[in-house]
């Protein structure tokens, strides 16, 4: 803290958490495809776009919880997963896509909009599968940049307000 800027290390704590996560993520798509390609069509993939998205979520992911890292404390992080973590994976895309959402309810689709998880499930859908039902890249690439940034601005607010003792 007295050599670097508490905005750099916050900074640095979430770019290495998304590298890092990246790093992880990256062998599991190509291993697929070599492995197990008879289970898994991995024909049309569009593998800058995917590495791409993968960057961004893990990228968005890693602000949420540094945010939710400087808001919370100890004790309420088991009922901040539960009660908010847990529906937002739920409903962020991973079972159900965001096209049958919105044909049930079209209400829960334009909340659904509001959900981060639901832009990284429709990125790697059309990244892997293609087809114009699930949401443009483009449009996913920036909703994830969008909310890594307003993440990590609140994260950095909530930082210095927990630091600032005056």
């Amino acid at each position: 803290m007295m050599v670097l800027s508490p905005r750099l290390i916050l900074i640095e704590q979430i770019l290495f958490s998304s590298i890092f996560t990246l790093l992880i993520m990256t062998p599991f798509f190509p291993l697929a495809r070599i492995f197990v390609s008879s289970y898994i069509n991995l024909s049309n993939v569009s593998w800058p776009s995917l590495f791409l998205i993968l960057y961004l979520g893990a990228l968005c992911f890693s602000a949420y919880h540094k945010l939710a890292a400087t808001i919370l404390n100890v004790s309420k992080i088991s009922m901040f997963w539960t009660r908010i973590n847990y529906v937002l994976l739920i409903l962020g895309g991973f079972w159900i896509p965001l096209h049958i959402t919105q044909k049930f309810s079209p209400l829960l689709g334009l909340l659904l909009r509001l959900n981060p998880m639901i832009y990284f499930s429709e990125g790697l859908r059309q990244s892997i599968v293609g087809g114009s039902e699930f949401l443009s890249i483009a449009h996913c690439v920036v909703a994830l940049l969008i909310l890594s940034i307003i993440f990590t601005v609140l994260s950095w607010y909530f930082f210095k307000k927990r630091v600032d003792h005056l």
